[in-house]
């Protein structure tokens, strides 16, 4: 008897831009920098990395309506955006791949926007997830690279008490109730155009290898 192998089921339909969300540490770091490195590898394969960078940052957070960093004031320039949108739409590839976390902090509206931009013709959403034991300290270690002082169980106490302050960092929530998450990008996309990939904290290499078989490239193409 001979078998065949079929299409694989993760496989994205041509036309398709994936947009990776996040949310952040959910290994979005390291899958940025293997598509960027591996840009014309996967290029050669139909698959376009989108972003003259490892990560759009600033394109991005006008995207969703939020200033870049270094903006004195509360109105984004939109043109980094546009200039990301038409790369995207204007691209000959196949696939386009645009990932960035600060996609977890749109809201329905700009979720719309974004979809309705990189529409060419299809959009896919993809979120990738951990659990938030390795989220939450991950979270502190950073705030404290940040110049902050807050001990570590203060810090618990102010995101994971009933009353405690939120303010110490406001968007954690909106980035990591992952269940409201979900559901807002697949309320705006639809559930079928959005896929979740629970990471494996015991195999690494896991995230780069699904997002090769969404993609459609060559197992090894991404690497750590």
């Amino acid at each position: 008897m001979t078998s065949t192998s079929g299409p694989d089921d993760l496989l994205l339909p041509p036309g398709t831009c994936l947009v990776h969300i996040g949310p952040p540490k959910t290994a979005t770091t390291a899958l940025q920098g293997a598509f960027f490195t591996a840009k014309d590898a996967a290029m050669a394969q139909g698959v376009h990395y989108a972003g003259k960078t490892r990560h759009s940052a600033a394109a991005v957070l006008a995207g969703i309506g939020r200033p870049g960093f270094f903006s004195d004031d509360g109105a984004p320039s939109t043109e980094r955006w546009q200039q990301l949108v038409s790369e995207i739409r204007s691209s000959p590839a196949s696939r386009v791949v645009l990932s960035s976390e600060f996609f977890a902090d749109a809201d329905e509206e700009h979720i719309a926007r974004v979809l309705t931009d990189l529409a060419r013709p299809h959009v896919h959403v993809v979120v990738t997830l951990r659990p938030l034991v390795k989220i939450v300290p991950s979270h502190w270690q950073q705030s404290v690279q940040s110049s902050s002082r807050m001990a570590f169980d203060d810090w618990l106490h102010a995101m994971l008490d009933d009353d405690g302050d939120r303010s110490v960092n406001p968007a954690f929530w909106f980035r990591h109730r992952h269940d409201q998450l979900v559901a807002r990008w697949a309320s705006v996309a639809g559930q079928d155009n959005v896929t979740v990939v629970a990471l494996d904290d015991k195999d690494h290499g896991m995230v780069l290898r699904t997002f090769e078989r969404l993609t459609g490239m060559r197992e090894g193409t991404l690497a750590p």
